[in-house]
């Protein structure tokens, strides 16, 4: 037994088996190395905000693919504009790595035009972008409200409810608050501010700047002692225009504070301060 461990036949084919698994060791290492092509990666590049045109052009000639996966709709975006990929921009990949994209849909989905009629512009900016849509030209023509008037889409009205590609801009005429029609201004001198709000609203007026005397807490107790534009023969400002008013604590005593002139009540205010109430 002594003289076989001992032989030189033996330590011949151990180290021969030792060389044998050493080498298909290095073989196989190798071959996996070549197979999965070790080390040799890319850094994954920023494709979002890329069109899919562009983007075939960016990796011609370059080790990787794509496909798409998803599409969905975003309306300050271009039709066809890379949304996400994965992997994400700055890792590390195999050469030849596919990309996975979601892009911009080329053909916008249908939504439904909002009523905006008699709605406030900002109001009307908020539903168009909740269903999709923005706000193309906006023109204000003389009328009251303040408010939508008419709704236009390539140069023609349309109605409520009208289905419209996503994306779609849609023109708004608007109310300017202030119509076309002229009136003269009503004298609200001497009256509460109850009895002046009143008079100016009927006239289709609009409250101004109310101003407080300072022996004045509340404008409901006060009354009226000046008034911008002033009222006066043939002093005439078109419908929904503002009027401003001062009030004071008392009545006014008409005969002290008013003179009588070619162009209407003139009016000594050199004794009155007053604080802007609105």
């Amino acid at each position: 037994m002594l003289r076989f461990l001992t032989s030189k036949a033996l330590w011949l084919n151990i180290i021969a088996l030792l060389l044998l698994l050493i080498i298909g060791y290095w073989a196989v290492a190798t071959s996996l190395k070549a197979y999965t092509r070790h080390g040799e990666t890319i850094t994954v590049h920023e494709f979002r905000g890329m069109t899919v045109n562009q983007l075939d052009e960016f990796i011609q000639n370059k080790p990787l693919r794509y496909r798409i996966i998803d599409s969905t709709f975003v309306t300050d975006q271009r039709p066809g504009t890379i949304l996400d990929q994965s992997p994400k921009p700055g890792e590390k990949v195999k050469r030849n790595r596919r990309i996975y994209l979601t892009i911009n849909s080329t053909v916008p989905p249908k939504t439904k035009l909002p009523d905006l009629y008699s709605s406030s512009l900002k109001n009307a900016e908020i539903q168009l972008k909740n269903n999709g849509l923005t706000v193309g030209d906006v023109k204000k023509i003389p009328c009251l409200g303040k408010t939508v008037e008419l709704m236009k889409v390539n140069g023609k009205p349309v109605k409520a409810g009208t289905e419209l590609r996503k994306g779609t801009p849609v023109d708004l005429i608007i109310c300017d608050g202030i119509g076309n029609r002229r009136i003269e201004v009503p004298d609200v001198i001497g009256q509460t501010y109850n009895e002046a709000i009143t008079l100016l609203r009927l006239s289709d007026l609009s409250v101004g700047a109310i101003v407080l005397n300072e022996d004045l807490d509340y404008k409901e107790q006060g009354y009226v002692y000046r008034q911008i534009p002033a009222s006066a023969e043939g002093n005439s400002i078109l419908v929904g225009e503002p009027v401003d008013i001062y009030l004071q604590k008392d009545p006014v005593p008409v005969e002290d504070l008013f003179e009588d002139e070619p162009d209407g009540r003139i009016i000594d205010f050199s004794k009155y301060k007053g604080k802007k109430e609105e």
